[in-house]
C-alpha cells in the first residue's frame, strides 16, 4: 500500500479516468469527487451516508442513491453498505486508471500497480 496518507496525483488520476465513463451525470461526477477526495490512503477507505452525501453535493439522497448504484455498476468504488443507520465505506477502483492509460502520467501508472497488488 502507498505510504502516503493522501496522494493527490492518484486521486486526481482516478476522477480524469472515471470522467470517460459514458453517462455521467453531474451529480453522480460530484459524488464521486468528494468520495475520492475523502478517500484516506492510511486507512484504505472513506465512510459516508447516502443523506450526508446529498446535503454536501445539493442533491436528493435518491439521486445519490443512483449515482451509488451506477458506481456498483461500473465497478467505481469498492463498496461495503454499512450496517442500518451506519455509513458506507467506499474505496476507489483505482484500476480504472488502467483503463485510460494515455491520460495518466507513467508515475501515476506505476503508483495504480503498486497500491492495487499489495
Amino acid at each position: 500500500m502507498s505510504s502516503n496518507a493522501h496522494d493527490s496525483l492518484l486521486k486526481l488520476a482516478f476522477l480524469v479516468a472515471i470522467s470517460q465513463i459514458k453517462g455521467m451525470s453531474g451529480v453522480t461526477a460530484r459524488v464521486a469527487i468528494i468520495l475520492t477526495n475523502a478517500f484516506n490512503f492510511k486507512k484504505d477507505k472513506c465512510w459516508w451516508s447516502a443523506s450526508k452525501l446529498a446535503k454536501v453535493v445539493k442533491s436528493s439522497k435518491r439521486q445519490v442513491d443512483s449515482a451509488i448504484e451506477m458506481f456498483k455498476e461500473h465497478h467505481i468504488f469498492k463498496i461495503a453498505s454499512g450496517r442500518t443507520g451506519k455509513a458506507n465505506e467506499y474505496k476507489p477502483n483505482f484500476d480504472i486508471i488502467l483503463q485510460y492509460p494515455a491520460l495518466a502520467s507513467e508515475e501515476t501508472l506505476q503508483k495504480v500497480v503498486q497500491y492495487t497488488s499489495d
